[in-house]
């Protein structure tokens, strides 16, 4: 008789966040040409230089970041760690924003974005996971109904951010968020923690 094989949803963890949310920051990419043709402003030689060098910080990341498969769920100390160290730094960058001049408050609201995207992603990968196990315990899990009011607030703050400031302010500091506070939320070890750390640093610098 054939055994039947199981079906298990592939286990992404963080190691395919080191591969997929770092690709994100490509996106700045697409923002910079876009962002000097709407206001009529050249792009600067020093803005391809530096585009340039972001683009090679990407490739470099797939090597030092090796990516490969993962736990599919952050486990619970995580989610401990993301309250309690997470929460209050939202607050502080709310908090800031409500004073200072246009730039520092998109910036702090950008953070502010880019951090609830990447707990965001975090909490997709779970909930498809979740969506592969049938409607029942998809539906009676938190992590679906979390991640509705996660994106949600998001989305509102990233918008907030792009009407404060100018773009150049807010965009950079919510591509970059994001993918640290994935890759850390699902780190499961300390060296992991390193090892995306360190992806993301190179990444981003």
């Amino acid at each position: 008789m054939r055994r039947r094989r199981s079906r298990q949803a592939p286990a992404l963890g963080v190691g395919s966040l080191l591969l997929v949310q770092p690709l994100l920051v490509l996106s700045l990419m697409f923002a910079l040409p876009l962002t000097a043709r709407l206001s009529g402003r050249a792009v600067r030689p020093a803005d391809w230089w530096w585009a340039a060098v972001l683009t090679l910080a990407v490739a470099v990341l797939v090597v030092v970041g090796d990516p490969r498969a993962g736990a599919p769920r952050a486990e619970t100390w995580h989610w401990v760690l993301v309250v309690a160290v997470g929460v209050p730094a939202l607050v502080l960058c709310l908090v800031g924003a409500r004073s200072g001049s246009p730039s520092r408050r998109a910036l702090l609201l950008g953070l502010a974005g880019g951090a609830l995207f990447g707990v965001g992603a975090v909490l997709t990968k779970a909930v498809v996971h979740l969506i592969a196990r049938g409607p029942v315990p998809l539906l009676t899990s938190l992590e679906l109904y979390v991640l509705v009011g996660v994106f949600g607030a998001a989305v509102a703050i990233q918008q907030l951010a792009f009407r404060t400031g100018e773009l150049q302010a807010s965009l950079p500091a919510t591509t970059v968020t994001e993918p640290a506070v994935a890759v850390l939320a699902l780190a499961r070890s300390a060296a992991d923690q390193e090892r995306a750390l360190a992806a993301v640093a190179v990444t981003s610098g």
